[in-house]
């Protein structure tokens, strides 16, 4: 089971631990067979996780401790194998396996502890056990606020919520400057500029599921090269899905697979293009309208959209000239051309029932506030007046689709309602840097709602 690395926490992972309707089959690292008899007691002081467990591994039985971690190279980072309190844990059980490298688990005396990797025995995705245990949650998996937070003014609220909408974007307006400097070692700034873009608008892309395999694929690609050469769409077309690996996996023949393969052969040799392997793109789970081929046949269709034109600049003008920047930005996203085979199909041989856009508006809106305004940030921050003519245009977006349920469950832990995409992206920020570090005591809300003491105890909260 293919799954993405969420930024899940320890009170998280014990919810699935405790509810063996979510895995089965477990087995040690080691491939030895794991029961659980008795979960235990949690342990709410310091040390494992749970104390006075039974075990059954490999048909024996064990009685003692047991540890959760989100990455199995925790144990060591955490330096448990010299600290005693965990020298009667008999299971470790980490929901992914960072980083085997490390070595096993182990305590005093060099007794090396059975490891358990959750996420390969999960019975459904991480994200459908998430949405089900937050629609279903208990005061356990609460922000330690709620209640009270709700009874905090909202102006308190609502100008946190600014402030840290307005650092989200700055944050990733920072991420793309410090690559386009990177990439600046080697080409021209302006060259440098369109390449960031499309690397990150691919990012976008991908969604969760293939954001980091749509990361790679546009970092090798030479975005310069394919420039200068000024070629067509289906020779674009041709670049990046030989480059995803799909074209040496396809079964199905046709004329325009056939016209896709000949031209990868003469690009392949002479740009030096290095080829993934098309089992690293995710399908599972995904509608057919989100399935990562007709996200690259897009990209594609961007490419070869900037080979005629200076994406960057036309960014730059809607943001800083236009009337209706939403719009115009919106209106450049979805005239992106792409093959008219990709209007019939979101497979190789594989056709639609009907015909249809490869981008939604929720995507769209997603790209332009996640790339395209912080992007504009960074490319204006020397023209006067631009940086808050651009945080003006961020505030006004208005939500375009649903809220996701992440937004909808911090919505009614806080009592903030996100009015727009700004206000749901300072929601988010509120959550990935106050609320998941642990950090009450530096949050306007945590303060008002806490004393000293009680923000500074753990939270109990699922990460996201």
């Amino acid at each position: 089971m293919l799954i993405s690395k969420l930024n899940l926490n320890e009170s998280f992972i014990c919810s699935i631990w405790e509810n063996q309707e979510y895995y089965s089959g477990l087995k040690t690292t080691n491939g030895e067979d794991v029961e659980v008899l008795e979960y235990g007691e949690k342990n709410s002081d310091a040390g494992p996780d749970y104390v006075n467990a039974r075990i059954s591994i490999d048909g024996r039985i064990f009685t003692g401790s047991v540890e959760i971690h989100r990455e199995c190279g925790d144990w060591h980072r955490h330096s448990h194998r010299n600290d005693s309190k965990y020298a009667e844990v008999v299971l470790h059980v980490a929901l992914f396996n960072d980083s085997p490298e490390e070595g096993p688990a182990k305590v005093k005396k060099a007794r090396e502890i059975p490891t358990v990797i959750l996420s390969n025995h999960l019975s459904r995705s991480i994200r459908e056990i998430w949405k089900e245990i937050i629609t279903n949650k208990n005061d356990n998996l609460s922000l330690p606020c709620f209640p009270s937070a709700l009874k905090v003014p909202s102006s308190i609220k609502r100008r946190l919520i600014s402030e840290l909408s307005y650092q989200r974007q700055t944050i990733k307006s920072e991420k793309i400057a410090v690559r386009i400097e990177k990439i600046s070692e080697t080409t021209t700034t302006e060259e440098a500029m369109e390449e960031a873009l499309f690397e990150y608008t691919c990012e976008a892309l991908g969604y969760s599921k293939n954001k980091s395999q749509f990361l790679r694929l546009a970092r090798n690609l030479n975005t310069g090269f394919v420039k200068k050469k000024n070629l067509s769409l289906i020779e674009c077309d041709s670049i990046v899905f030989g480059m995803s690996g799909f074209l040496q996996s396809i079964r199905y023949k046709d004329r325009y697979i056939d016209d896709l393969r000949s031209k990868w052969e003469v690009y392949r040799t002479e740009m030096n293009l290095p080829q993934m392997n098309s089992g690293e793109w995710n399908f599972f789970r995904l509608r057919p309208v989100n399935f990562p081929t007709l996200r690259l046949a897009y990209s594609s269709g961007l490419l070869h959209f900037m080979t005629q034109n200076n994406l960057s600049a036309i960014v730059n003008d809607a943001l800083l000239n236009s009337e209706d920047p939403y719009r115009r930005l919106s209106s450049l996203l979805t005239g992106i051309c792409v093959s008219d085979y990709w209007h019939a199909h979101y497979h190789f041989g594989r056709k639609k029932k009907s015909p249809s856009q490869l981008l939604g508006d929720q995507r769209i809106a997603d790209i332009i506030v996640n790339v395209l305004i912080p992007f504009g940030l960074y490319a204006n921050r020397e023209v006067q007046g631009a940086r808050e003519r651009i945080f003006e245009i961020y505030s006004s977006l208005k939500q375009t689709g649903g809220k996701s349920v992440l937004t909808r469950w911090l919505e009614s832990e806080t009592g903030i309602t996100a009015r727009s995409l700004s206000d749901e992206q300072g929601l988010i920020q509120l959550y990935k840097e106050l609320c998941s570090l642990k950090k009450c005591s530096e949050c306007k809300i945590g303060r008002e709602v806490f004393s000293e003491k009680t923000a500074d105890e753990p939270l109990r909260i699922i990460m996201y």
